[in-house]
């Protein structure tokens, strides 16, 4: 397993990114490699106030975003989305992720953590051997 944790300011710039225009680019990307929940279209620009939890389980975020004329509104996304674009961010920034591992976005004592799960591993208690599945 591998973990990345997010800081509060890093969810705030991955949502700051994908509302710039290229992220149209990027979401149809991702979602041809994987249906991980589809994100309402945040092209337009703008910069985000304030970022809290709403919901521990699922997490549930609320973003207050201020758009580049000016207009104060709230946002909320879900975890999937989120994921999506903490996804995006890694891409932009050239974090490499495995493809094919499983991700679960989950609260970490400080921040968000990115849990990516390639494989399952069991030791065969005969000989101590350890494989993957």
């Amino acid at each position: 397993m591998r973990r990345l944790v997010f800081s509060d300011s890093e969810v705030t710039q991955a949502i700051n990114e994908g509302m710039k225009a290229e992220w149209s680019k990027i979401q149809v990307a991702m979602d041809k490699r994987r249906a991980m929940g589809k994100v309402e279209n945040l092209d337009g620009g703008g910069s985000v106030l304030s970022l809290a939890l709403i919901s521990d389980d699922p997490l549930e975020f609320k973003a207050r975003i201020k758009s580049q004329r000016g207009a104060i509104t709230e946002r909320e996304f879900s975890s999937a989305e989120m994921m999506h674009l903490l996804i995006a961010h890694c891409r932009i920034h050239k974090i490499p992720l495995a493809r094919a591992a499983k991700k679960t976005l989950r609260k970490a004592k400080v921040g968000y953590a990115l849990d990516l799960t390639i494989r399952k591993w069991s030791t065969n208690s005969a000989d101590g051997e350890v494989e993957g599945e």
